[in-house]
C-alpha cells in the first residue's frame, strides 16, 4: 500500500471515494449536502495540496481531504478507507500524511469532525489521539417545541 498527494487529475476517484463515505455515514437529516458546493471544496482541496490517496496494487483504496482553519489550526475534512481494507492500517497512514505536512506548515492542532452515530469513525480518532473538544446537540423544531410546550409569548 502506498499513500501519496492526490492532484486534480484524480479528482473522480477522490469524488467517488467521497460519494462511498457519504452513502456510509448519511447525515443528520437537516443537514442537507449541496453536492455542488461539496465537489467545489474537494477540487479546492486538491488544489490546495491537503489531499492524499491510499493505493494498493495500483486501485484507491482510501484518501483524506483536510484543510486549514488559520494559522495554528488543521481539520480533516473527509478520511474514507473502502471497507474491503479497513483495520490494515490505511486510515493511520492517511492521517500520517496530513499531520506530517499541517506540522511542517506550522500548525499546532488537527481536528475532525465525525457523526455521532458512527462509532468506528470515533474510535479510530480516539486511538490516534484525538479527544472531544465540542459537542453539538441537535433536534427537529418539531422535537423541540413539544418538548419545550407552551407559547413563547415574547
Amino acid at each position: 500500500m502506498t499513500v501519496r498527494p492526490a492532484t486534480i487529475d484524480d479528482l473522480p476517484v477522490v469524488e467517488e471515494l467521497w460519494r462511498a463515505s457519504e452513502d456510509e455515514a448519511s447525515p443528520p437529516v437537516h443537514e442537507a449536502v449541496d453536492e455542488d458546493d461539496r465537489l467545489a471544496e474537494i477540487r479546492q482541496t486538491l488544489a490546495s495540496g491537503l489531499a492524499w490517496i491510499a493505493e494498493r496494487d495500483g486501485a484507491a483504496v482510501g484518501m483524506v481531504l483536510a484543510r486549514r482553519r488559520g494559522a495554528r489550526a488543521g481539520r480533516i475534512t473527509a478520511l474514507y478507507v473502502r471497507p474491503s481494507v479497513r483495520r490494515e492500517g490505511i486510515a493511520r497512514a492517511l492521517t500520517r500524511a496530513v499531520v506530517e505536512r499541517l506540522r511542517q506548515d506550522g500548525v499546532e492542532a488537527v481536528d475532525v469532525e465525525v457523526l455521532a452515530s458512527s462509532a468506528a469513525a470515533r474510535a479510530t480518532a480516539t486511538r490516534f489521539g484525538m479527544r472531544e473538544e465540542a459537542l453539538v446537540l441537535g433536534a427537529s423544531v418539531e422535537v423541540l417545541a413539544g418538548q419545550l410546550g407552551g407559547s413563547s409569548g415574547g
